[in-house]
């Protein structure tokens, strides 16, 4: 075991397995005076590295305060010399972060480690360090750290708020910062904004005079038509979510400024589609509403035709 671990693995092998005894390290002058000791077990190792290794026992073993903890991971100041690693249970696992942290990271949980006591789940690295800002830091300790990591170059800067809930603590962070301009990383600014009232997240603009005559035009044809598609429930913004024209929500008909810009058709198809979600409450990608648009597309066709053998009709009269 440990034929191609480095010196430093092989030291904190031998100190963890000094502590599950009880025991621990020292730096000793003379072996056989401190080895005579009745009742002593004693594993001596000789040699200048051995001892380089443990002059950056703190770099190896935690010994610092938490600052934040989840009930799977603490964070502490950053060890200057930690090399961005993530610890398990205050032991250096040499599993690097691929970027410089703003705090150095420790599961105080039991995770899978590998032969060499490296982290064996790599791929949850990022969500548990998301989880412990989003939903376990304090109002003033984000206040004072999320400006801190809106650097790109910071590891913290690449979280995600998937499959996170922010806290209250947090939003109301964000709330600050956003309302006096300090800097938070993309994904803080998305979770607050996706925690808000839909209405207040999407940013509302003022038709031109073009785009009014546009909108009334095709809320008349809409009414021609039998959808009787109310005016005051249409809000203008200037975009969506996921980069959709239009949506149905909460009551309300959202339409963004590409909608106008795609033309009178897009527009018109965007207001008859949202308008039926509202009168139907309809899923998009459902069979209801595949359904429900193809029979007013093939009445539409059918009242084509009617009118053009009317038409043919009354021409060989």
């Amino acid at each position: 075991m440990g034929a191609n671990w480095k010196l430093w693995q092989a030291y904190r092998e031998l100190y963890t397995n000094a502590l599950d005894e009880g025991g621990g390290v020292a730096l000793i002058e003379n072996v056989d005076d401190y080895g005579g000791r009745l009742g002593d077990i004693c594993v001596c190792v000789i040699g200048d590295e051995f001892v380089k290794i443990y002059e950056q026992h703190a770099k190896y073993f935690l010994n610092a305060p938490a600052l934040a903890q989840s009930f799977r991971m603490r964070c502490v100041e950053k060890i200057a010399d930690s090399d961005n690693v993530v610890y398990y249970k205050t032991m250096y696992t040499g599993t690097k972060l691929d970027k410089p942290t703003h705090f150095t990271y420790d599961y105080t949980t039991t995770v899978e480690l590998t032969e060499d006591r490296t982290i064996a789940d790599t791929w949850s690295l990022r969500h548990h360090i998301s989880h412990l800002w989003l939903e376990h830091m304090s109002y003033d300790f984000l206040i004072q750290h999320l400006p801190a990591i809106a650097n790109e170059k910071m590891y913290e800067n690449q979280l995600s708020a998937d499959y996170c809930t922010p806290s209250d603590d947090f939003n109301r962070a964000c709330a600050y910062l956003n309302q006096h301009h300090r800097s938070m990383p993309l994904w803080a600014r998305d979770a607050y904004n996706r925690s808000r009232p839909f209405d207040e997240q999407v940013e509302h603009f003022k038709p031109n005079r073009w785009q009014r005559t546009q909108l009334k035009r095709a809320i008349a044809i809409l009414h021609y038509n039998g959808s009787m598609i109310d005016p005051a429930t249409i809000t203008t913004c200037a975009s969506l979510p996921e980069d959709v024209i239009g949506l149905y929500k909460n009551g309300t008909i959202y339409i963004t400024k590409e909608a106008f810009e795609r033309g009178f058709l897009t527009l018109l198809g965007t207001l008859y589609e949202e308008y039926t979600h509202l009168t139907t409450g309809y899923e998009d990608g459902t069979n209801r509403l595949q359904n429900l648009l193809v029979d007013k597309v093939a009445n539409l066709m059918q009242q084509v035709y009617e009118m053009d053998k009317d038409t043919e009709t009354e021409g060989s009269e």
